[in-house]
């Protein structure tokens, strides 16, 4: 199964609803416990694309470290990750948890 159709099972088995939902009913313990085992499941199969990402940024003359994750998105390689770790980046790195 590939990254995007793990992230949206993530997405489904999380309960996420349309926008504007509210009011939902209460959970039955058992129906809890399953949706646990789901995530449990889906973040055991996605853990070996889970990246760290290093970002040198230049702010005012000084070079900064920034950290964060990313998840490799595609066969060939590349890595999402959020805007705001390698926004100004002069040098990004990435490593996988193997």
């Amino acid at each position: 199964m590939n990254v995007r159709r793990l992230a949206f099972a993530a997405c489904l088995a999380l309960g996420a609803s349309p926008a504007g939902a509210t009011d939902a009913a209460p959970v039955p313990d058992a129906a809890l416990a399953q949706l646990q085992d789901r995530v449990i499941e889906i973040s055991k199969r996605v853990t070996p694309s889970v990246v760290h990402v290093e970002a040198i940024v230049k702010v005012n003359d000084r070079r900064n470290e920034v950290t964060g994750s990313g998840v490799i998105a595609s066969s060939d390689g590349r890595i999402l990750t959020n805007h705001h770790v390698v926004e100004k980046a002069e040098k990004v790195t990435s490593r996988c948890r193997a």
